[in-house]
């Protein structure tokens, strides 16, 4: 296998390309996302891994680091299947840098199940998304089949929710909305205390995910008022539960549990079968009241209680002095550079 620069045709047809790897494709590795983080200061690298059984279109981000070098980073990718694929990845990668000097790292988040059978050369770090253990939902049945897999507590939740005459609709991506939902996510991360960033971030990524066909926008009404939110991303027959968000006053009427559902039949029209509902604690700290994501994996786990988990973020070091510097000293003062001066994340 070999690690080469997309061809221009190859380039205008990425994103249909992306949906053909072995992980049935990713939006963080479409031009979408590229365009998003290009926006942060990342210069976005269209690469093909050919050569061996599949091949993989893969989006690097890059990013020159003052007096270390070039951080490539491939967000949920490359899309390989297995550790085997990963290994040619990793043997592509160092073929690449011999003949590109400047790189002196590689980060690679492939969606491979925790457990998987890492190259030594592979390092685990701290995790840039967020998702690395998570509830998946599977559309594919039919619709009573899959409200009959969810938990009892699920299940009693989105009754409680038709009881309470709460209704769930998909509403335009406009200003108008996308200025209600920040409102909301706004109010539900001074309550849970997460990090939020500027509202342009996110209704820049709504807006323009929802003009690509890459995600929509549903809200839980009751008498009129919107009294939660989410905005959900899709692509290809993968869809992910993104920002969530909800008024503190309603917290008691299920409006939460009907909304998840309401948006899964939705997305099953569209031809989604797995819905990720995106970030909970490890299967073993579950019921860790002290765990940041204890409230988060309450909540998923009654759709559902199989937590799936991945690999996570892995370093593939190409130079280990530069990587030194990196791990000493440049993350951490790039990271708080980004936020302090220009309220980004780093990633």
């Amino acid at each position: 296998m070999r690690l080469r620069d997309a061809t221009t045709e190859e380039f205008a047809g990425w994103d249909a390309l992306v949906l053909t790897n072995p992980d049935r494709g990713e939006l963080l590795q479409s031009t979408f996302f590229a365009e998003q983080k290009r926006a942060n200061g990342w210069v976005p690298r269209y690469m093909v891994y050919d050569g061996g059984p599949d091949r993989i279109y893969a989006l690097y981000l890059v990013k020159k680091v003052p007096l270390i070098g070039e951080l490539w980073y491939s967000p949920k990718g490359p899309g390989v299947s297995t550790a085997d694929a990963l290994a040619a990845v990793v043997s592509a990668n160092e073929a690449y840098a011999q003949e590109h000097p400047g790189i002196f790292l590689f980060k690679l988040e492939p969606e491979l199940s925790a457990g998987a059978a890492l190259p030594p050369s592979l390092l685990p770090v701290h995790a840039v998304q967020p998702n690395m253990h998570t509830v998946i939902i599977d559309l594919a049945p039919e619709e009573e089949t899959v409200f009959a897999s969810f938990r009892q507590r699920g299940r009693r939740s989105v009754r409680k929710a038709e009881k309470n005459a709460v209704t769930v609709r998909e509403v335009p991506v406009e200003p108008a909305t996308t200025a209600l939902m920040y409102a909301l996510y706004k109010e539900t991360s001074e309550r849970a205390g997460f990090y939020l960033r500027a509202a342009d971030y996110y209704q820049n990524f709504w807006r323009e995910a929802a003009a690509r066909g890459y995600g929509s926008l549903h809200f839980a009404y009751l008498d009129d008022e919107v009294i939660a939110g989410i905005f959900v991303t899709h692509f290809g027959t993968k869809a992910l539960y993104k920002d969530g968000a909800s008024s503190r006053s309603h917290d008691n009427t299920g409006a939460a549990h009907l909304l998840q559902w309401e948006t899964m039949k939705a997305l099953k029209d569209r031809g989604v079968l797995s819905y990720d509902l995106h970030t909970t604690p490890p299967a073993d700290q579950l019921d860790d009241k002290d765990h940041p994501s204890y409230g988060l994996g309450q909540f998923k786990t009654s759709f559902s209680n199989e937590i799936t988990s991945y690999v996570g973020t892995l370093d593939q070091v190409i130079k280990k002095r530069a990587y030194g510097l990196w791990t000493k000293l440049g993350e951490r003062a790039a990271q708080s550079l980004s936020h302090r001066l220009l309220k980004r994340i780093y990633y």
